[in-house]
């Protein structure tokens, strides 16, 4: 009875091992000669891609007996985010997928000669933005069966040691014997025999270097078979960093001393030797005259260092430190890099002209470049700025979010300068750009950086983005940067000097990452911003910016992850107040107002009201998001809303003291409004709100109730022409994550559209209201009528300029309305210019779904552009109900018109006046068209007895 429920345990704990692992293959034990198939779990180990439904991609490689260890992967399939057929996987159940591998050896290309020990694997998302890994979010790893006499390793367990001369290493080894008979077990020390086991099965000794250079200790067994294994390690031996301080004045990264000589610094504490490599030494390794000094502060605080003399004025270096003997890595304070792969792109297409080759066959990773200069140059990049700007108050901003990937065909820093008119035009004054600092790939939204001083090649150069800067300063239009401090790519000198595998994750040693992010949103490596060595590296990457670009400030990506408290994966406790993070937010605003008092400082923050108020208070501003708000109610759905539905868009109406709540209605996280309009919008007979000149049209009525509201505001780009591309919808409404960072195509023909045109001049007429006291002042009294019991908004403005009424009809059907306006008196129209007479007892208005009204006490200029007509005002009959399906009318395809004007005759006309057709209309209201050629045409209905009669237009496609 013990046995069996013993062997009963046994199998339940084998069960729990096997549920808990991330992989699992078949066959269990697979030899390196084995087809094998493999199963992810997504939902287990880090389940960064748990609930996927798009592509994923193994990135995988293997270790092999000559690998240095298990961050040395050989072989490996692809680079990084390149897509292919065989190293896709299928999806076969909720979190499940297969990945199939015919024949070990032959997939990976490994040499007969080779031995292949473990399976490498990471799962990655197509956009590479998820990934799953092992659990502490760890590579993957698959056992390969070992045939003979496996020779292992005992002491030390890393696959590459660094000692200093004359230090000594305790080297313990043992052999598994599998079926096999042991004939001899040696221990080689760079291919010479240091000591000979015979057929002992354990070595125990010492080795101790007595010169620098690296040495390759190796394993090796013969068995009776006269099969060899092997096992190796490498023993890097370097003298002593020499103790020397570091001199006054000189902090990370390079410092010019004079005009021919430079200290490189790094801060690296926790190793022993730092050594540099580049263009002067022709990147040889482990050169003395290179090896940097060591400026020993505490355990945490060790800098190393070294002055490099005969350095030439206005030629270019290439360098990089190699960390240990083995970690090469760029200066994370450099401004520019070079990459071995990612650069042919670029140079191809010109995008940086007489851009530095990389030194292939010389390094490997990232090249940190900077060109000799002047002691005296304070510029690192020389620009002749032209043009002073006066930043605006913050209140005032109407900020265009802005991706330069997908904004231009070109994709370049010098295209956007081309589009600065249209912008001004617009209305704006001021352009967020989504992160330009150097990051992985070419192609990406910017959020996965690796390196923080440096601007991205891809999108042109240094020059080229303080052009941009300057001419949008010419513009009166601010330049702000979207940052990302909450994580870094495994590709940063940050992650990787202190790393369990070569790009992560971070070890428990990291100066800089968290090992596991204390927070449930965070991507990446997971930065710590309690740590004084990242504030520093804040604080500097902050100033830079700010100071050689002339940068107007920041808008910071997940700042809500600034934060060292555990929430244990629970939103809500992330989201609750937490002053630790207030006050870290208020140090790096502190570190900013010391050389910079008006920089607009943005918060992607999402946290607690108090925690927000207490911000904006300090001057502070926080995104806002009324995408689901305004898109519920423009789609027609009103229940689906806050109790304030639009107007908590006011900074008063959110529980804040100052307005620095960045309102929008889309921004690039958020689906676009005419996409839902086509997929989600609501319909009753003769009026749908999936109609795309229905969509713009209560696209427009939205902006009215959005832009003339005190307080800063933001368009994602292309919004104005009512951009239709889903983020994540497809085009038959499927919701697919894996579309979400696509590439989304331009549609700047739109502007030929006269439908979005109108809503582009709209936008404008509304953002321009706010040079007007009573639209901008925070005097001025508002008034709201925004529940979500109604579908009529309305805002009330008071103010001793002006009084103002806004009104829009969110409903599906026509609307009579009564609205309080603040005064009596002639109001007018903003988009007509007619007067309206308002009485003591108020006057009732007809408003059509989807029609909105700027009225004001003072006529202001006639805007270039009239909105969707009024249905009615008061003492006018009310104009008959019509519509147009489908629509848009299609070309040579007959169509219908709806009408309320029954037994009547409905009659095409051009836009010359002509006469095209004319048809009945049936007692139900319909009247069946003839098929028109491409061109804009009204259709007048007429009752029969002559009545009544309606006018709309319609443009055949």
């Amino acid at each position: 009875m013990y046995q069996f429920f013993f062997y009963i345990l046994l199998c339940l704990a084998g069960l729990q091992t096997v549920q808990a692992q991330v992989v699992t293959s078949t066959p269990t034990l697979p030899t390196a000669d084995d087809s094998i198939s493999i199963i992810f779990y997504s939902d287990r180990g880090s389940g960064g891609l748990k609930g996927f439904t798009g592509d994923v991609y193994a990135h995988t490689g293997v270790i092999t007996s000559e690998s240095t260890g298990p961050s040395n992967w050989r072989y490996v399939k692809t680079n990084w985010g390149q897509n292919t057929a065989e190293t896709r996987l299928t999806r076969f159940a909720p979190d499940k997928w297969r990945l199939t591998i015919p024949n070990i050896r032959s997939y990976y290309g490994v040499p007969s000669q080779e031995q292949i020990l473990k399976i490498a694997l990471v799962f990655r998302s197509a956009f590479s933005d998820k990934e799953g890994k092992d659990t502490g979010n760890k590579d993957i790893f698959i056992d390969l069966y070992q045939i003979g006499a496996i020779p292992t390793f005992k002491n030390p367990l890393s696959q590459s040691v660094l000692l200093e001369v004359g230090e000594q290493l305790s080297l313990s080894a043992f052999v598994s014997l599998n079926n096999t008979a042991l004939k001899n077990f040696s221990l080689l020390i760079n291919e010479k025999v240091y000591v000979d086991a015979g057929i002992k099965t354990t070595i125990d000794t010492v080795f101790t270097p007595a010169n620098s250079g690296t040495f390759i200790l190796q394993l090796k067994t013969i068995d009776t078979a006269n099969q060899i294994k092997t096992s190796s390690i490498s023993v890097i031996a370097v003298p002593a960093s020499k103790q020397v301080p570091l001199p006054s004045g000189i902090s990370e990264g390079l410092t010019i001393t004079s005009d021919t000589t430079a200290i490189f610094c790094l801060f690296a504490p926790y190793h022993k030797s730092v050594h540099l490599i580049g263009d002067f030494n022709s990147y040889t390794m482990m050169l003395p005259e290179y090896q940097l000094n060591r400026a020993y502060i505490d355990k945490d605080n060790v800098y190393y260092w070294l002055e490099v003399s005969g350095l030439k004025q206005g030629l270019e270096y290439g360098y990089q430190f190699v960390v240990d003997g083995s970690i090469r890595v760029a200066d994370p304070f450099a401004h520019k890099f070079l990459h071995e792969t990612l650069d042919n792109e670029i140079i191809n297409q010109n995008r940086y002209p007489n851009l530095k080759p990389y030194p292939k066959g010389q390094t490997s990773e990232f090249v940190s470049v900077f060109t000799m200069r002047p002691k005296t140059q304070t510029e690192i990049y020389p620009y002749e700025w032209k043009h002073n700007y006066t930043r605006i108050p913050q209140k005032d901003l109407v900020i265009y979010e802005l991706l330069i990937r997908d904004f231009t065909e070109k994709r370049t820093y010098k295209a956007i300068i081309d589009s600065l008119d249209y912008l001004k035009k617009l209305g704006i004054n001021a352009i967020q750009l989504m992160p330009i600092m150097e990051f992985d790939g070419n192609l990406s939204w910017g959020y996965d950086p690796a390196f923080h001083f440096g601007a991205d090649k891809y999108y042109g150069t240094e020059y080229e983005l303080k052009q941009l800067i300057d001419e949008s300063h010419k513009r009166g239009i601010a330049v702000i940067l979207d940052i990302v401090f909450n994580h870094l790519t495994g590709a940063s000198p940050l992650i990787r000097m202190w790393a369990d595998g070569k790009y992560g994750p971070p070890s428990s040693i990291n100066p800089y990452a968290n090992v596991f992010a204390p927070h449930p949103y965070s991507v990446f490596n997971d930065l710590n911003h309690e740590s004084k060595a990242l504030q520093r590296y804040i604080d500097r990457v902050n100033k830079y910016w700010l100071t050689e670009f002339k940068a107007d400030g920041y808008r910071y990506d997940l700042s809500k992850g600034f934060t060292q408290l555990d929430s244990k994966g629970n939103y809500g406790t992330w989201a609750a107040y937490d002053a630790a993070r207030v006050k870290l937010l208020h140090r790096m605003k502190n570190a900013i107002r010391q050389y910079d008092s008006t920089a607009f400082l943005i918060l992607e923050h999402f946290a607690d009201t108090k925690e927000e108020r207490e911000l904006t208070d300090s001057s502070f501003m926080v995104w806002h998001n009324m995408n689901p708000t305004y898109i519920d109610a423009s789609m027609g759905y009103i229940n689906g809303q806050s109790d304030q539905g639009t107007a908590s868009v006011y900074y008063k109406n959110r529980s804040l003291n100052q307005p620095g709540n960045i309102a929008y209605m889309e921004s690039h996280d958020e689906e676009r409004l005419v996409k839902k309009h086509y997929c989600y919008g609501k319909s009753i007979a003769g009026y749908t709100t999936k109609d795309t000149t229905i969509a713009l049209q209560r696209s427009a009525a939205m902006a009215s109730l959005f832009f003339p509201i005190p307080g800063p505001r933001m368009i994602w780009q292309f919004g104005e022409l009512g951009y239709d591309e889903g983020l994540q919808l497809t085009g038959s409404c499927t919701d697919n994550a894996s579309i979400r960072m696509n590439i989304k195509p331009l549609h700047w023909d739109y502007l030929k559209d006269i439908r979005r045109n109108r809503l582009q001049q709209i936008y404008s007429a509304l953002i321009n209201l706010r040079a007007q006291k009573v639209f901008s002042s925070l005097d001025s009294k508002l008034t709201f009528k925004a529940s979500k019991g109604d579908t009529i908004r309305w805002i009330s403005y008071e103010h001793p300029t002006m009084n103002a009424l806004i009104i829009a009809n969110l409903d599906m059907v026509q609307r009579t309305v009564k609205p309080p306006f603040p005064s009596t008196g002639t109001y007018y129209d903003y988009f007509t210019g007619t007067p309206l007479q308002i009485n003591s007892n108020g006057n009732i208005l007809s408003l059509k779904p989807g029609e909105f009204h700027v009225f004001t006490t003072v006529q202001l200029p006639k805007p270039p552009v009239e909105s969707w007509s009024v249905t009615g005002l008061d003492n006018q009959e009310e104009i008959p109900k019509q519509g147009i399906f489908p629509h848009p009318v299609i070309a040579h395809q007959q169509f219908t018109c709806f009408t309320s004007l029954s037994n009547g005759i409905a009659k095409v006309y051009d836009i010359h006046g002509s006469e095209i057709s004319s048809t009945t209309i049936d007692n139900e209201g319909f009247a069946h068209m003839m098929p028109l050629q491409t061109g804009l045409y009204s259709i007048f209905c007429i009752s029969s007895d002559g009545t009544k009669q309606s006018r709309q237009s319609i443009i055949v496609q």
